[in-house]
């Protein structure tokens, strides 16, 4: 293996060299022991090898013309607690069209990452990574964007109104997609007025054979879409193709109905992206967490024109905790 990042791995932006948090380049060593850090690692002499970072509560597979999204299940073993990933499939995997050819890292610190895809020389998605939050946010620039999964679709809302996943394109801004094999519940948002459309292919899971599942995010446009799971348990039956019932239900008839505070909490929160982070040390007993928020939809060239209620603004969020391991749920 080679002892230094793959030659293109790195697009540092301005500055970031010299920054302390996780920053690189020709005036100070790249970070080895940052959670991003597999996203510039040499690859490895096994061909199937994938670069896996994990933001979590999500594990992201990245490659150069996609990254796949998945959902990770735990499994508790007598010497271990892992985090465990169907590695025959993915919930989604994203892209933009035109289909990116290279990725590399923007930016890395404690809490955020970004790492953009290129098609040729041009950015043409740029995936903003937080850990522990809720959300999967990926900047497209001046391009259409593509979910794809191999599970079929058992509901499709646009803007609380049900409707048929058949090609058809709708506009709108909340975008719900209840997955069979995974019995997943995912919302997806886009810049408000952008066209979606939801292509139902028979493909299902593990099983490679025929059209997969499509979500159609626009033609051309730039603009920032969000992804979340809102629920991972929702009608809690067994996979019509395994034949088990999905690891995050508790019992086969017992679907999670008691998250009706977690999905407005994902509505509240889903105009600010955090693009930069600290962490510094107060005393001995507490450390304070520091993100920096920009609005998520402050124009679009695609849907409406000028700004939205959450647009044209940018914050900084702190909070203090005492010393000690931090556990996010989501």
């Amino acid at each position: 293996v080679a002892s230094q990042p793959p030659r293109g791995r790195l697009c540092l932006g301005e500055g970031e060299a010299e920054k302390g948090g996780g920053g690189g380049g020709p005036s100070r060593p790249v970070d080895t022991n940052r959670w991003w850090t597999p996203a510039i690692a040499p690859m490895t002499a096994d061909a199937e090898h994938r670069t896996f970072v994990t933001p979590l509560p999500y594990v992201v597979s990245l490659m150069d013309n996609a990254m796949n999204v998945s959902y990770p299940y735990v499994q508790a073993n007598p010497d271990d607690v892992r985090s465990m990933i169907e590695p025959r499939a993915h919930d989604w995997q994203i892209f933009t069209k035109p289909r990116p050819t290279s990725y590399c890292l923007r930016h890395g610190d404690e809490l955020t990452a970004s790492i953009v895809w290129r098609s040729k020389s041009d950015d043409v998605m740029k995936a903003l990574l937080s850990r522990g939050s809720p959300y999967l946010t990926v900047d497209v620039l001046d391009a259409g964007l593509e979910l794809v999964t191999r599970q079929g679709v058992r509901n499709f809302s646009v803007d609380g109104t049900a409707v048929e996943c058949d090609g058809s394109a709708h506009a709108g801004h909340e975008f719900v997609v209840q997955l069979m094999e995974s019995d997943m519940e995912w919302r997806l948002w886009v810049p408000p007025g952008t066209s979606v459309s939801c292509h139902h292919g028979p493909a299902t899971f593990f099983l490679k054979k025929g059209p997969p599942t499509v979500l159609r995010v626009g033609h051309k446009f730039t603009g920032i879409v969000r992804l979340a799971l809102s629920n991972n348990c929702t009608v809690a039956g067994k996979s019509v193709t395994t034949g088990q019932l999905s690891p995050h239900c508790e019992a086969e008839g017992v679907p999670r109905q008691d998250l009706d505070p977690y999905v407005e909490a994902l509505r509240e929160c889903r105009g600010m992206v955090p693009t930069s982070s600290s962490v510094s040390v107060i005393g001995k007993a507490n450390y304070r967490l520091h993100w920096h928020l920009e609005a998520a939809w402050a124009s679009s060239r695609e849907g409406t024109s000028g700004k939205s209620q959450e647009g044209g603004r940018s914050a900084s969020r702190s909070a203090t905790h005492p010393a000690g391991p931090l556990l996010v749920l989501a």
